[in-house]
């Protein structure tokens, strides 16, 4: 629910199209040394709890969160922790973790304030630990995550008892192997601008029981090794890296297999793919070379900030919004925090310059962390070029999404020209009832379709507002008298017109 959503600094890889809206921490994986100091003194080492084999559920939320206090009653934790915990068949452990860093731990256990006791009827431990957010990307409350042995960490959110023991089973055991490095995730590229190249990366685990100290990466198209990288360092159990592999110029969508050739005790974790395709291309005049970004969606776009730029693709583009608050970017073409929009307002368009043809890319953030969608399930978020020229983004974008997308320029084409003439359709002709009228603008224009007397008097008109793309509208001509009629199409640059003939 957006009521309790937290601000919350984004950090958006603008190399290629992404979602960064998960709440678990980088990579999916739990990282070494943490500990819980409960409301009662004990600490809890959360490296202990999962070397022995235990999944640990935990519960982030707030003390004045609504919908974490009626998910806190319905009891599914503390069922959850009676039945498979410490004083059950000791499978898993739950905490509870409060986690506003504005809240002393005192409010857990105080019915006066917040929502109230949240002591009552529980069991398993709970704690006031402000760091928790940083862990998890922490951005709504309550967010209830599931960490497994192996350290891979998943967003569960609010289940039954029964469906979060189900989850346990798709774990991972702890590590066991003495040369265990394994990946994780690829962070290549997904797209590239033609011309241009793919950077290639990936995230490797040591999944062993002793330090991981060298592996060797390869990248594969097919059976042709494609780039080759010998890594060295010193990662501890279940420390993860990124290691950067170089880059790749396909001449296509190409599926890449990224793999660990180098020798070791498990080799059913060593592959992983990555699918590298080209940017959508986008097409704008070359004389206007406008590029409309279209927001509909929820009325709160206050939180939207739009960051445009061009040329070779940056590694990261880096924005913080707090809310309202001023926004820092490096040095892009474009910045803009959309205003403030009344509930039901219509869409809002941005719109930037393209300077050259080429790699482009655009990063949307909310300062909420919920996109666009909030109370409008048909929101919709689009990149815009000539004509019908167009790119539709996922307005359930999260904190953020970074889209690439290939700037080619074309000759705009007017309702003056011979290509809209073309396009320019009037039926059925004679008529009685009503007349229908087709046409194709490649530039956004104001237009209006009017029909006209043979004395020039307008006699009928349909202001169509600013279009682009193929167009049809329709005319009602069954009040008028027989005769000779004109059908005009008119904008700011130019008109076009036809002859129809009404009859009776």
């Amino acid at each position: 629910m957006k009521t309790f959503l937290r601000s919350v600094a984004v950090f958006i890889a603008a190399s290629f199209t992404m979602n960064a809206s998960a709440q678990i921490p980088d990579n999916g994986i739990w990282p070494a040394g943490v500990t819980f100091t409960d409301i009662n003194g004990t600490t809890h080492d959360m490296d202990a709890i999962l070397d022995a084999g235990k999944t640990v559920i935990i519960d982030a939320f707030a003390d004045w969160c609504a919908p974490c206090w009626s998910y806190h009653q319905g009891h599914a934790l503390e069922n959850l922790y009676t039945q498979y915990g410490p004083n059950g068949t000791d499978e898993l452990m739950v905490f509870g973790i409060e986690a506003d860093g504005a809240v002393p731990e005192s409010n857990i256990s105080d019915a006066n304030t917040g929502m109230g006791d949240w002591t009552v009827g529980v069991t398993y431990p709970q704690a006031n630990d402000d760091l928790i957010s940083g862990i998890i990307n922490l951005s709504y409350y309550p967010t209830v995550i599931m960490v497994c042995p192996d350290r891979s960490v998943t967003e569960v959110g609010q289940k039954t008892t029964a469906v979060l023991y189900s989850g346990i089973s798709t774990c991972g055991a702890p590590s066991s192997n003495a040369n265990d490095p394994r990946l994780v995730a690829s962070e290549s590229d997904e797209t590239f601008c033609a011309g241009s190249s793919a950077n290639m990366s990936v995230v490797l685990q040591n999944f062993s029981t002793a330090p991981l100290t060298s592996a060797t990466i390869k990248v594969m198209n097919g059976s042709t090794t494609v780039a080759t990288e010998n890594w060295t360092g010193n990662l501890a159990s279940y420390d993860v890296t990124t290691v950067n592999l170089g880059s790749v110029t396909p001449s296509g969508a190409t599926n890449y297999t990224i793999k660990i050739t180098s020798s070791n005790d498990d080799t059913s974790n060593d592959q992983i793919m990555a699918s590298v395709a080209p940017a959508p291309v986008l097409r704008v005049g070359s004389t206007t070379k406008n590029i409309n970004f279209v927001i509909a969606g929820d009325p709160f776009k206050e939180e939207i900030g739009i960051i445009f730029d061009e040329g070779d693709v940056p590694a990261v583009s880096f924005v913080q919004l707090h809310n309202d608050a001023q926004a820092g970017t490096t040095s892009p073409l474009g910045f803009t925090q959309v205003g403030s929009l009344a509930q039901g307002a219509a869409a809002e368009t941005v719109t930037y310059n393209a300077v050259n043809e080429g790699c482009h890319y655009v990063v949307f953030v909310d300062s909420y962390g919920d996109g666009i969608t909030y109370q409008m399930p048909e929101a919709k978020l689009s990149i815009i070029g000539d004509g019908s020229a167009k790119i539709d983004v996922n307005p359930d974008f999260g904190d953020g999404i970074a889209v690439i997308f290939d700037v080619k320029f074309q000759t705009e084409v007017s309702v003056n020209t011979e290509e809209f003439a073309s396009s320019f359709k009037v039926y059925p002709n004679p008529t009685s009832s009503v007349v229908n009228v087709e046409f194709e603008l490649q530039n956004q224009e104001d237009v209006t379709v009017s029909i006209m007397n043979t004395v020039g008097q307008t006699v009928t008109t349909n202001n169509l507002g600013s279009v682009s793309g193929v167009q049809a509208t329709q005319l009602d001509v069954s009040s008028l008298e027989s005769g000779m009629y004109i059908v005009r199409v008119k904008t700011a640059n130019g008109e076009q017109t036809k002859r129809i003939s009404v009859i009776k």
